[in-house]
């Protein structure tokens, strides 16, 4: 009796079907990794912008809390203490005293470009505090003087990146440090 070894291995048939498998797997798991890649992206670009918007809030709400004579009106009589309120209806502007004695306004500016929130400090030109990619719609102050004076800042807006548009809106109440 003559032994005949058996042939192993695989046929070409088989080693086409699981090279077409892998090749259909590697596509799908680079189409995937290449979408989230592009996800992160423009998910990054868009927290980005929110950050900026949320410092320019918090420098907002720190010279409030710790200045003094809140006023809904541009004007400088907040040096001399005149106050202005505006509890329910809403102001585009608020002018106080800061807490080294400068007068400190911020007010709502729209122009061609969109909308955004400008600073001026003791007199100076009024300068943009958001980043351009921040399309301001709506910023409203109300303020209510009294013995623990009370500001609320409310913002609304978009943030636009090559991605397309986020929109947010931001609210706080800031009282007067004692």
């Amino acid at each position: 009796m003559k032994f005949k070894p058996e042939q192993g291995g695989f046929t070409l048939i088989e080693i086409m079907v699981a090279v077409s498998l892998f090749i259909v797997v590697a596509f799908i798991t680079t189409s995937a990794f290449t979408s989230f890649t592009e996800a992160s992206r423009r998910s990054q670009a868009i927290r980005n912008n929110i950050d900026n918007l949320n410092f320019a809030m918090e420098s907002i709400v720190l010279k409030i809390r710790e200045g003094n004579n809140y006023s809904c009106l541009e004007d400088d009589d907040v040096a001399a203490g005149v106050t202005h309120d505006c509890p329910t209806a809403p102001s585009q502007t608020i002018a106080f005293l800061a807490d080294n004695g400068d007068v400190v306004k911020y007010k709502f500016a729209q122009d061609a470009s969109g909308g955004t929130i400008l600073k001026s400090e003791n007199g100076s030109a009024f300068e943009p505090i958001v980043a351009t990619q921040v399309n301001v719609s709506r910023l409203d102050f109300y303020v209510k003087n009294g013995e623990r004076p009370l500001a609320r800042i409310v913002i609304q807006g978009s943030v636009t990146t090559a991605a397309g548009a986020s929109e947010f809106t931001l609210q706080t109440t800031i009282s007067q440090r004692p």
